[in-house]
Formats: structure tokens, C-alpha cells, sequence
């Protein structure tokens, strides 16, 4: 019962807070919307752009999920790979704090029995992998700042962050006796560690980590500039690596469903720290929310169909 109206409680805090958060976004929109209203004339041609490169986002995302996940023996088809990644996307926007990672691990365990701690150490490697990308895709963007405003400082903290990249995963391998030794709840925790450190060591897991995140952070770069050209923004290189990455940064933990202004607020004051207009990255990154949902919505009507038929095989046998 206790549990019930913590969970409640809970619940009730989460879609307060979605509340406000949307609304004060809502508003802050509708203040400005003389500076909003250039999204209404960008030309076909540029959304489609835009699109295209969101589509080969998806792309990336469902050929580390073919390969990974092969690492653990879950054999998955294109239905599947190309489709659960996007219906999941789908789902995260409307539910807040991941939960299309827990349906996701609910259906590989339906479909061929992947443990569920298994999933979790899948999830823990490609977690890792991620935020190291991001820490190095940050210190390109902070290291192309400084090259353009001529500062050694910007050019000192990149360098501070790639050592970051590499003494974490050495420390991580290097001392992780004294992690099994202290973590907490160590009946829960140490399969998943156990599990994490047994993925990681695979080289088919790191390559298609690694290159499908790299891939897709530069069609990320592109099509974020492809954006700001269509907004008639003026953009220098480094900053499309900055907006990038504070776009792609928010969307690690869902506060809120989809993390509706959350994402552009992060987007905007980047986008003010290296000197551009606070509204010109929230237009930019509602404009590539609308157009990545499109695109996602669209792969994910496509597959669903075959993919709700395999769901129905598989409860049949």
C-alpha cells in the first residue's frame, strides 16, 4: 500500500512538473512568435533535407541495435531493427524517464529470453560508450571555439576532456575489483556488472558503438547547420557542433515526455554562450524535434504493422 502511494506521489510529481515546464514553454513560443513564424515559410525542399538526414540517424541507431544485440545472441529482423528503435522513440515522447527502454527489454525477453540483467548490461555498455562520445563530441565543439576566437583556454579544457575519455574506461577496467567490492545491493547490481564487463570486452560490440555514434553525430552536425540554412540563421561550424550537442546531450534522462522545452532551453543557452541569439536555438531545436518526429512516425507506421504480426506469431507459439 506504502509503495502504491509512493509511486502515486511520484506520478503526481512528474506530470506537475510536465505541466509547468510545457506550459512556460508554450508561452515563451507564443511570446516570440514574430521570431518562430520563419519556421512556417522553410521550403519543402530544406524539410526534406532535414528529414534525410534524421532518417539516416535512424539508420545508424537500428544497425547498432542489429549488431550489438547480436552480441548477445538476439537475433533480430529489419522489421525489428529498423522499427522498435523508432516505435520506441515514439513512445519516449509521450513517457517520461525511459520507459521505452523497459518495453523494449520486455519484448526481447518475449521474443527469444534475454534475461533481463543481460539487457541491463547491454544497456550499461552502450550508456558508457555513449557519454563518451558525447564528452569527445563536446571537446571538438570547444576546441573549434577556441581555434575561432583565437583562446588557448578553450583549446586547454578539449584537451582536459579527451583525457577524461581515455582515463575513464582505464580507471573503469583498471580498479574494478574496488567497484564490486563497494557497490551497493551487490545481489542486483554485480550481474549487471559482470555482464557490462563481458560486452564491452566484445570488439564487435565497441566497433558498432563507436561507428554508428560517430556516424550519427555528424549527420547530426549537418543536418542541425542544414536547419540554421533553412532558418536563415547565420551558423559557424562550431557552433552546429555545440548545438548538436547540447540537442543531443538533454535527451539522456527524460524528465518530462520527450523533454519538451527542456531540450530547447539546454539548445538555446549554447547557442547564447558562444553568441548567438537565446530563441535561435530553441527554433532550431523545435524545428528538429517536429521534423524528427515526423520522420520516426513515419518509419514506425511503416514497420508497425509487420511488427505487431510478429508479436502475434510469437504469442501463438
Amino acid at each position: 500500500m506504502e509503495k502504491r502511494k509512493s509511486n502515486s506521489r511520484g506520478q503526481a510529481v512528474t506530470a506537475l512538473l510536465s505541466i509547468l515546464i510545457i506550459s512556460a514553454f508554450i508561452l515563451y513560443v507564443v511570446q516570440n512568435r514574430e521570431s518562430f513564424s520563419v519556421l512556417l515559410g522553410i521550403q519543402p525542399g530544406g524539410l526534406l533535407l532535414i528529414s534525410g538526414f534524421s532518417f539516416l540517424m535512424i539508420l545508424s541507431n537500428g544497425i547498432y541495435h542489429k549488431i550489438a544485440l547480436g552480441v548477445l545472441d538476439v537475433n533480430l529482423s529489419i522489421t525489428e531493427w529498423m522499427g522498435i528503435p523508432s516505435i520506441s522513440f515514439i513512445i519516449s515522447c509521450f513517457i517520461p524517464f525511459r520507459a521505452d527502454l523497459m518495453i523494449k527489454g520486455v519484448y526481447y525477453k518475449e521474443k527469444c529470453g534475454l534475461a533481463y540483467g543481460r539487457y541491463l548490461s547491454f544497456l550499461a555498455g552502450g550508456a558508457v560508450i555513449t557519454l563518451m562520445m558525447d564528452a569527445l563530441h563536446l571537446a571538438v565543439g570547444i576546441a573549434a571555439w577556441g581555434v575561432y576566437q583565437g583562446s588557448v583556454l578553450y583549446g586547454v579544457t578539449a584537451v582536459l576532456i579527451l583525457c577524461v575519455c581515455v582515463l575513464f574506461p582505464w580507471i573503469l577496467f583498471r580498479y574494478q575489483h574496488w567497484f564490486r567490492k563497494y557497490v551497493p545491493f551487490k545481489k542486483n547490481i554485480l550481474p549487471v556488472i559482470d555482464g557490462f564487463m563481458d560486452i564491452v570486452s566484445e570488439k564487435s560490440f565497441i566497433l558498432a558503438c563507436v561507428g554508428t555514434l560517430a556516424f550519427s553525430n555528424i549527420m547530426g552536425i549537418f543536418r542541425i547547420y542544414a536547419a540554421a540554412q533553412c532558418a536563415h540563421v547565420p551558423f559557424l561550424f562550431f557552433q552546429a557542433v555545440l548545438y548538436d550537442w547540447a540537442n543531443r546531450f538533454s535527451g539522456r534522462i527524460m524528465l518530462i515526455p520527450g523533454n519538451i522545452g527542456v531540450t530547447e532551453s539546454l539548445t538555446g543557452l549554447a547557442g547564447s554562450l558562444t553568441g548567438q541569439l537565446f530563441q535561435n536555438g530553441v527554433m532550431l531545436s523545435l524545428l528538429i524535434r517536429a521534423v524528427n518526429l515526423l520522420t520516426n512516425g513515419l518509419v514506425a507506421l511503416i514497420f508497425l504493422p509487420s511488427f505487431l504480426a510478429l508479436i502475434r506469431k510469437k504469442r501463438e507459439h
